[in-house]
């Protein structure tokens, strides 16, 4: 798709552990491991247990923006499948919001637009309050909820922050 400098400068000179430098087209690579790549594209949960095995930090390591591999599956509407996957390795990433705009993963997956109502349940169940959580611009999650263009999917979100209200 695109061409991509890497180094190897995180852990070892395997794949898992190749860290982008952000000289690429795409420069929300830059510090990202290759599970915070993997994660922006709905991966297979095998692929994912493949990486964090060979790499088991990089499952809490920030990446670009400060993004944990958590908030990329919750910014890329990722399966509820993998989202519980990832909750059960790290599940303080769902409290942890990224460094540019204080976002939370319920935000992330707010401005986003999913389209099901299982995954904002997921979130909403493991944590919450995040629905009364501000951003950095003093937004909460169903304040992107209602700004998503399909209908259908802003009254799925809409109605279940409501329901967590």
């Amino acid at each position: 798709r695109y061409w991509r400098d890497w180094s190897s400068d995180v852990c070892s000179s395997d794949l898992a552990y190749v860290k982008c430098t952000g000289r690429s087209s795409d420069n929300t690579s830059a510090g990202n491991l290759v599970l915070h790549e993997a994660c922006k594209h709905n991966p297979p949960i095998d692929l994912i247990e493949s990486l964090i095995e060979a790499c088991p930090e990089s499952i809490r390591s920030p990446g670009f923006s400060g993004y944990l591999p958590f908030h990329y599956a919750c910014a890329n509407c990722a399966s509820v499948e993998l989202l519980r996957f990832l909750d059960t390795l790290y599940p303080e990433a769902i409290r942890m919001v990224e460094d540019d705009e204080n976002a939370l993963p319920l935000h992330l997956v707010c401005k986003a637009g999913a389209t099901k109502e299982d995954i904002y349940m997921a979130l909403l169940i493991s944590y919450p309050e995040a629905a009364g959580i501000r951003d950095v611009f003093g937004r909460l999650p169903i304040d992107y909820a209602k700004n998503i263009r399909n209908d259908t999917h802003r009254k799925i979100a809409v109605e279940c922050l409501h329901r967590a209200e």
